[in-house]
């Protein structure tokens, strides 16, 4: 209010300064050899129409003219002789002559407005450099607070009706959704949702779509749990199945073990010819114990006694194993074993998930071809890695390669793999596999180094 008055104030300042030249001013101040009466009257008939006439623009305000040469007021609103006279005015009205520039007065005493206080605002008339007079607009002091005071009421009217509205609009409203929720949940009840119900209130359409969906996800969830039930009672049984195999296979293993000792000493006592039946039965008879071996290593909740292991120390005690198999395919075994700390683990174990990888990969290998074993640590785990230069595995295959019993081997079982993910897995650790047809495969194995008890 006081910003949009105090901008009125100044365009009718301006407008009074604007009304005449500034340099035919200046020369009225001056002209001739008639005394200040004379110059004040005669500049007052020349200068109080301006006035007048933008009186009517302006009636709240008070308008006039101050020439700083004769030392009084020249024109101002509803002149009478004590507002034309020369007078002694309040030293603030006379700042505008040392700075040149707009000024503004608050709650000071009244030119125009006799024994008022007033808010005055001042235009100076500048002539080559000099300030000769100035222009100014003010209103009473009491006006404005007036009509502050009329305008805070009127502020006051419209927001008690502007809530009193929208306490109205908000029951509205509030009635409104009431009623669409009350018939959600009815619909919700009687599982009988529908959109269509809400188009007076289409705010609640995205709710009721959402609870649509949501039923249909407890159902399709529901349908599933059964199936998922259904699995796990058959998932029991095969690990029933399977738990009774491990025994059995104990069982078979003892007198395996019997009948390989008893051939192998035949063996020396037998001629030549029934020697190499012997060696292809001793042969049948170890890969029917890896067999066993690899039933046996898959069983669940089988006891395995770990104890800190440094993976370094296994892979040398491997080492002659693994070159000799090497030396015979015409293999390059590459060992590349950096210092490690312990891992808690099985060393039969690991010793069998390496001999399974590094075999694995001499299988995928012609002559001349290159194994790399190599060992690092990597911020609290072990990584070691088994890579081959061979024939790689197929894009197709690649899903498959953990699965029990797939193989590409002519006597393989499809256990290899399997039982090397079994290993790791209860060890905590990870296997990653990457590989390029034609140009190899890398099998990187990850564990947790060893926290101590």
């Amino acid at each position: 209010m006081m910003t949009s008055l105090q901008n009125e104030l100044k365009d009718a300042a301006s407008e009074v300064e604007r009304s005449f030249y500034r340099n035919q001013f200046a020369e009225d101040n001056v002209i001739g050899a008639f005394d200040e009466e004379d110059k004040a009257s005669m500049l007052n008939a020349k200068y109080q129409p301006y006035i007048d006439q933008l009186q009517n623009k302006y009636p709240n305000y008070g308008l006039g003219i101050y020439s700083r040469n004769l030392d009084r007021v020249i024109a101002v609103t509803d002149p009478t002789p004590d507002k034309l006279n020369k007078a002694k005015y309040d030293d603030r009205y006379f700042k505008i002559f040392e700075t040149g520039k707009i000024e503004k007065q608050e709650n000071t005493p009244s030119i125009d407005f006799l024994n008022s206080r007033i808010l005055n605002l001042q235009y100076p008339i500048n002539v080559d450099g000099e300030t000769i007079g100035f222009t100014w607009a003010c209103a009473k002091t009491a006006d404005i607070q007036n009509a502050v005071n009329d305008m805070i009421f009127r502020l006051t009217i419209y927001c008690i009706l502007i809530w009193f509205i929208s306490i109205i609009l908000v029951r509205m409203i509030f009635d409104r959704l009431l009623k669409a929720i009350n018939n959600l949940i009815t619909q919700i009840k009687e599982d009988n949702t529908s959109a269509e119900s809400f188009k007076d209130f289409p705010e609640l359409i995205p709710l009721v779509n959402t609870i649509t969906e949501q039923r249909v996800a407890l159902e399709n969830a529901y349908q599933q749990r059964e199936k998922m039930l259904v699995e796990l009672a058959r998932i029991n049984r095969l690990d029933l199945v399977g738990e009774m195999a491990a025994s059995v296979a104990h069982e078979i293993r003892n007198p395996m073990t019997s009948v390989q000792g008893f051939l192998q000493f035949a063996q020396k006592k037998c001629d030549r010819k029934i020697a190499e039946y012997m060696d292809t039965a001793l042969e049948e008879l170890a890969h029917a114990n890896q067999i066993i071996d690899d039933f046996l290593a898959l069983a669940r909740n089988r006891f395995v006694e770990k104890s800190p292991e440094n993976i370094n120390e296994i892979i040398r005690r491997l080492e002659p194993i693994i070159y000799a198999d090497c030396m015979k395919k015409g293999i390059v075994l590459d060992l590349n074993l950096k210092d490690l700390l312990p891992v808690f683990a099985s060393g039969k174990e690991i010793r069998q998930l390496i001999l399974n990888l590094t075999r694995n990969a001499m299988d995928a290998m012609s002559k001349n071809g290159r194994l790399i074993i190599q060992t690092e640590y990597d911020e609290g785990f072990v990584k070691l890695t088994i890579a081959d230069n061979g024939k790689g595995i197929p894009v197709d295959e690649f899903e498959t390669i953990f699965e029990p019993f797939f193989t590409t081997k002519d006597n393989g079982t499809g256990l290899g793999l399997v039982v090397c993910q079994s290993i790791i897995e209860h060890h905590g650790g990870t296997v990653k596999v990457n590989s390029e047809v034609g140009k190899g495969t890398v099998f990187t194995i990850t564990l947790p180094v060893y926290q101590g008890e």
